[in-house]
């Protein structure tokens, strides 16, 4: 018996109510899946008094603060250093949404906890600019040998894939992806697959995992990346959120490698005639230029470093929590996310411990740090305690 046009189209109705009904579910879980006070006290003290007194003035939510101070950590540091566990090296790449209504104060979050690696920025084109007037007056000299030296960059905003690649290349320690508003960057993930290319969804998944990529171009031939890092970090609105969690995007595991801070009662806060202190600018700028001094090896490979004996018995005891849920639960989109959890809570206690230390070296007046101190680096109990309550 056939099925009649009438009788089709609710077919297709009701399956595409069903789709959105899991995604709504999959976001809620992303966010929480019980309401509870965003976990401030897991960050350094520093950290914390940022946090409160910039939400305190702004009214914005202390977890759109918290996750994009994360993000921005691990950027800073980037390939530079990895934790490892049961063999595998994690790096801290995180992709990044903050989620609110417009006009919630999304941007000056962003721009507050961004500004140190605009500063970066700014002294890396300072440093190629003097490195590429030395090669061009080598070249009028004729003692010139090998191609200009290339520049090193850590914030990406306007870009392609392509742009992307060639970046890391010539960038070991890796960069991070910024964009205030995300809209167009989710949308525009299927690019190059029409033409038989690999789509720039898919780039993003094996990135996402930190692992070696090769690409291959019709005129560029084959560039072989050894170590990706490429954090991501934006903004975007809550109805942009069920567009790009559509098609594929919530099966093939790209919706769970993102990190959503997306609190439930944003409101816009009345003005105050206040501001924050200068010096949670200063400070935290100065943690950010410290995690940045952290070098990697000779080889520009990363440095590797361990989780204490206790961080390690309470990551198996979450690991196992979690592996339980992700065996109970019926639905492919949380297994997925509930998945990442294993991975993000190690990158979330790589970003902490190297915020914790960062705070200790410049309470003590550093600048930089010698080399040989990130050997002492280890992820310890606090951190790892802090990455399982934001994990939850």
């Amino acid at each position: 018996m056939g099925i009649d046009d009438t009788t089709l189209l609710q077919l297709q109705q009701e399956q595409m109510a069903s789709r959105k009904r899991k995604l709504r579910e999959a976001v809620s879980i992303a966010r929480a899946e019980k309401k509870v006070n965003f976990p401030v006290e897991v960050f350094p003290i520093f950290c914390q008094e940022m946090i409160q007194a910039y939400a305190k003035i702004f009214g914005c939510a202390t977890e759109h603060y918290g996750l994009s101070i994360l993000t921005v950590a691990g950027a800073a540091a980037g390939n530079s250093i990895r934790v490892m566990e049961r063999g595998n090296a994690h790096p801290a790449i995180m992709y990044s949404v903050i989620v609110d209504k417009p006009s919630t104060g999304k941007s000056p979050i962003l721009e507050t906890c961004i500004s140190p690696l605009w500063g970066l920025e700014k002294k890396y084109a300072e440093e190629h600019q003097r490195a590429y007037e030395e090669y061009t007056a080598a070249v009028r000299r004729g003692e010139a040998v090998g191609d200009p030296p290339p520049r090193r960059e850590i914030v990406l905003g306007d870009f392609t894939v392509e742009s992307v690649y060639r970046v890391l290349h010539a960038n070991k320690r890796g960069v991070m992806i910024f964009r205030d508003e995300l809209s167009g960057f989710l949308r525009g993930m299927g690019r190059y697959a029409k033409s038989g290319g690999n789509s720039e969804e898919a780039f993003w998944l094996e990135a996402w995992t930190g692992q070696g990529y090769k690409i291959n171009r019709r005129n560029e031939g084959a560039m072989f990346l050894s170590s990706i890092f490429c954090s991501i970090l934006g903004t975007t609105q809550p109805t942009i959120i069920q567009e790009f969690a559509g098609g594929s995007k919530a099966l093939n595991g790209f919706l769970a490698r993102f990190l959503f801070s997306f609190p439930d009662d944003s409101q816009k806060l009345a003005h105050k005639n206040e501001k924050p202190s200068p010096v949670f600018r200063e400070k935290w700028a100065w943690m950010v230029q410290l995690i940045a001094s952290i070098s990697p090896g000779e080889q520009g490979e990363p440095h590797f470093i361990h989780l204490s004996d206790k961080a390690q018995r309470l990551y198996a005891e979450f690991y196992n929590r979690n592996a339980e849920e992700i065996n109970q639960c019926d639905d492919e989109v949380t297994e997925a996310i509930l998945g990442k959890f294993d991975t993000y809570c190690l990158r979330i206690a790589l970003a902490l411990e190297i915020l914790s230390w960062a705070e200790e070296w410049m309470k003590i007046g550093y600048a930089e740090v010698p080399d040989s101190e990130r050997d002492h680096i280890v992820v310890g109990t606090a951190s790892m305690e802090g990455a399982i309550k934001l994990c939850r």
